[in-house]
Parts: structure tokens; C-alpha cells; sequence
């Protein structure tokens, strides 16, 4: 039967000419890893050998980079074993509202270059309403694309900056924000000093665990109580 418009046809069995025969082989482990893979051009048809479905489907995408140039293909044959165990991308959805269909175009065009992390810094819907200020995704938002992501082979790791860079999160917590030596609070900054600080923010990463799936955090940690630029110096003329 023919197949859809759209669809690829697949057989578990009896690969015929002109076929694409995907082949899993754990015995070359040893040689391509779990993310490398060998592909086979020949007349009679196309094979993807590889010793982990992760390098099975990187195979894939070589294939159809390939076919989306042309569709006769060279004869020849091809190794490709990443050289990097992590290859990713850093996205910042914090400040702004970057709107989830475009995280789900990067994360195809991130399988498609097979980039295998996305660490993601973005607020997320938690069980207070004063963190809930624009912009924020939904646990259903993100779930979503966790889901796409590990389907792909793709780690997504949430971040939310801390302690400093905080201020979409501390807009309405003026008891965390920090003060300087006049007493004047920052916006962005957590008091450390506070009792509930460490409450605060572990209780946000606990919000983050169940919705992700992936074994990681990063905390930022940059820029932290930096001092004010100085003044630039007065220039007065030269007496004449």
C-alpha cells in the first residue's frame, strides 16, 4: 500500500532495493557510541547502522539534510562520531515573552543539527500568585516541550538566575530584596542575609523538578552586589 502524503512508510523486515534499512548493531558500541553512526549509500538503497537508537536517529538527519539538497544521492559511505558530549544551545525567555511555538521550531532545527541541550532561563507558573507576573509559561506550556525535547534526544535544563538578576521574581517580595548601605532596596538583588532566602529559592527549584525531566540546575550566580559605575570626572576649562 502506498504512502501517505507526508508519511514514510516503515517495514520491520525484508528490506528491499531503494529501501532506507535502519540497523541497530550494539556490537559497535565500542566504535560509534551511543550518538554515532555509519551511513551506506549505495543503488540498491540507504543504510543507518548504529549501536543506540540515539545514533540511529542522528543518522536520520544527516539522510534528510542530504535529501532535502537533492534527491540522487552519491554512492559512498560515511563515520560520524561526535566529537563533544554536550552541544547545545543557551536561551534566555526570562525577560521577554518568547512565544512556545518558536521553542518548538528550535527544538527541531536543534535535533536536526543533533544538539543535544537546551538550558533554558525562563519563569514558570508556580503555586504563588505573586510570582506570577508577565511574562511566565504555564506547566502544560512546558510540559509540552519537555516532552518534544526528550523524544529528540534533547536535555532541557531550567535556569533561574540567582541571586542577583532576580527582579521579575522579587518585584513583589520587597522583604528578600536586598539594601544597600542608605537602605535602598534592589529590585534584583536577594538578600542573603534574610532567613527565608535559601526557603525562597529552593522553593521555586522544587516548582521547576516537577515539571522537567532533566537531572540538572543552573543557578546563574553572575553579578552579584556589583557596585555602582563612578561618577564619570568633572572637566572644567582652563583658566585663560
Amino acid at each position: 500500500m502506498p504512502a501517505t502524503p507526508g508519511a514514510v512508510e516503515i517495514a520491520t523486515s525484508g528490506a528491499d532495493a531503494d529501501d532506507i534499512e535502519i540497523v541497530l548493531d550494539t556490537a559497535r558500541t565500542t566504535e560509534l557510541g551511543t550518538e554515532g553512526y555509519e551511513l551506506q549509500i549505495a543503488s540498491d538503497g540507504v543504510t543507518i547502522t548504529a549501536a543506540d537508537e540515539r545514533g540511529a536517529f542522528y543518522g536520520t538527519r544527516s539522510l534528510s539534510q542530504l535529501l532535502r539538497q537533492t534527491t540522487t544521492l552519491p554512492a559512498g559511505s560515511s563515520l560520524d562520531v561526535p566529537m563533544y558530549e554536550e552541544r547545545g544551545v543557551t536561551l534566555c525567555a526570562c525577560q521577554i515573552n518568547i512565544q512556545t511555538d518558536f521553542i518548538d521550531r528550535l527544538l527541531t532545527d536543534m535535533a536536526d543539527l543533533k544538539l543535544n541541550h537546551l538550558l533554558l532561563e525562563m519563569k514558570l507558573e508556580t503555586d504563588d500568585p505573586r510570582n506570577n507576573t508577565w511574562s511566565y509559561y504555564t506547566r502544560d506550556d512546558v510540559a509540552e516541550l519537555v516532552a518534544k525535547a526528550d523524544v529528540l534526544g534533547i536535555d532541557v535544563i531550567p535556569e533561574i538566575n540567582s541571586p542577583g538578576h532576580l527582579g521579575i521574581w522579587l518585584e513583589h517580595r520587597p522583604d528578600l530584596q536586598l539594601r544597600n548601605n542608605a537602605g535602598n532596596r534592589n529590585q534584583n538583588q536577594l538578600d542573603l542575609s534574610h532567613p527565608e532566602a535559601l526557603d525562597f529559592y529552593t522553593g521555586l527549584v522544587d516548582q521547576y523538578d516537577g515539571v522537567f525531566t532533566t537531572d540538572y540546575w543552573h543557578m546563574g550566580a553572575d553579578e552579584y552586589m556589583m557596585r555602582p559605575s563612578p561618577s564619570p570626572p568633572t572637566v572644567r576649562s582652563a583658566p585663560t
